[in-house]
C-alpha cells in the first residue's frame, strides 16, 4: 500500500502536496532508458542468471518493471489498473529468448510510454483521476509514483548484480538523485 492509502485507512489526514505527475512520468522514462542501457552491456548469461532479488533474472525483472508502463496509458483512459504478476509476467517473459528480443521488448514499451507522455504530459499536470486497482481506488499519481519507485528499486539491483558479475557499466544513472523517490538503504 502507498502511504496515502494507509493514512486514509487509519483516518489520518493525507499529506498535502502537489504532485507533478508529468515529472514522475518522465523520471520513470529516464530510469527505463538507463535500464535498457544496462542490458546492452551484459551478456545473455548474466541477463538470465538468478539475482539476489528473490532469484529473479534481469530478464524477469525487466518484464516485471516494464509491463506496468505498458498498462499505464490504458489505466489513464479506462481509469483501471489491473497489474498482476506471476503467470502474466511469465507468459511475457517466455518469448524473450535472446538479448535482442529482451531489448526490443523494453524499448517498445519505453517508446510507447514516451509517446503517451508527449500526447498527455500537460494533462497529467492538470488532472489526477481516480483509478481502480487491486488495492482500491487511488489517484493516478499514486499508481504512477509506485511504478516509478518500483522501476528505480529494481534498477539499483541490476546495477549491483552486474557489478558482482564483473561488469562495470559506464554512465550509470543515479536513481537516488531523483526528487522524492525515497528508496530504502538496502538494495535487496
Amino acid at each position: 500500500m502507498h502511504p496515502m492509502q494507509i493514512a486514509t485507512i487509519l483516518g489520518l489526514p493525507s499529506p498535502e502536496s502537489e504532485v507533478d505527475s508529468a515529472r514522475l512520468a518522465w523520471d520513470a522514462a529516464s530510469i527505463m532508458d538507463g535500464w535498457i542501457e544496462l542490458q546492452t552491456v551484459a551478456p545473455w548469461e548474466s541477463l538470465i542468471a538468478p539475482t539476489p532479488s528473490r532469484g529473479r533474472s534481469i530478464r524477469n525483472l525487466t518484464v516485471n518493471a516494464f509491463r506496468p508502463f505498458e498498462m499505464l496509458p490504458q489505466a489513464w483512459h479506462a481509469r483501471e489498473f489491473a497489474w498482476y504478476t506471476g503467470e502474466a509476467d511469465a507468459s511475457r517473459e517466455r518469448p524473450l529468448t535472446g538479448p535482442e528480443k529482451l531489448e526490443d521488448f523494453a524499448r517498445k514499451i519505453l517508446r510507447d510510454w514516451e509517446d503517451f507522455l508527449m500526447e498527455y504530459g500537460e494533462t497529467l499536470k492538470q488532472e489526477d483521476p481516480e483509478v481502480r486497482s487491486s488495492r482500491g481506488e487511488v489517484p493516478y499519481s499514486i499508481v504512477l509514483r509506485a511504478q516509478r519507485w518500483h522501476v528505480a528499486f529494481h534498477h539499483r539491483q541490476i546495477v549491483d548484480f552486474l557489478r558482482t558479475q564483473g561488469i562495470e557499466p559506464e554512465n550509470v544513472l543515479d536513481v537516488e538523485g531523483f526528487e522524492d523517490l525515497d528508496l530504502p538503504p538496502s538494495i535487496y
